[in-house]
């Protein structure tokens, strides 16, 4: 079972359960297979997400590009599914549009909001005096995610 508190997801895909964090180590491994900051990355999946008042986020489609979706679901699933190679995430790929679940976006997108804190921080658990605020992630939940 997904551990929420390590910012952990539950997927199943094509009746294969698999299981989604973003950590360090994984978010460096996807640095260096596009050759960018993850935050010059995480400014780009920003800009895949509407937001139009109280109305819940949409997907931005002509926004994304499907291979830095594949870079990215290959990231999130590095921790438990390390011999998954960028050719089987694309096929993963193929099974979530086949399957007519949430798509890989919103995987993505649920997963990174999972794993990394707000970057205004906790309210309920502020930092102590001295600290600062340990958030990086993106600024919004996914969109449509659902829990798995």
């Amino acid at each position: 079972m997904a551990n929420a508190n390590k910012g952990e997801l539950d997927v199943t895909i094509g009746g294969q359960h698999y299981r989604m964090v973003l950590t360090t180590n994984s978010m460096c491994e996807v640095e260096e297979l596009l050759g960018r900051g993850w935050f010059d990355i995480a400014e780009e999946v920003n800009r895949w997400v509407v937001r139009r008042g109280s109305e819940a986020a949409t997907i931005n489609l002509p926004k994304v590009k499907i291979s830095l979706v594949r870079a990215l679901l290959w990231g999130c699933l590095r921790v438990y599914h390390e011999k998954l190679s960028l050719v089987d995430v694309g096929a993963l790929m193929q099974q979530i549009a086949g399957d007519g679940q949430t798509s890989a976006v919103t995987l993505i997108l649920e997963t990174i909001s999972r794993s990394m804190p707000s970057a205004e921080g906790d309210e309920e658990n502020p930092p102590k005096p001295g600290q600062t605020a340990s958030g990086t992630g993106l600024d919004s939940a996914a969109p449509g995610a659902a829990s798995h």
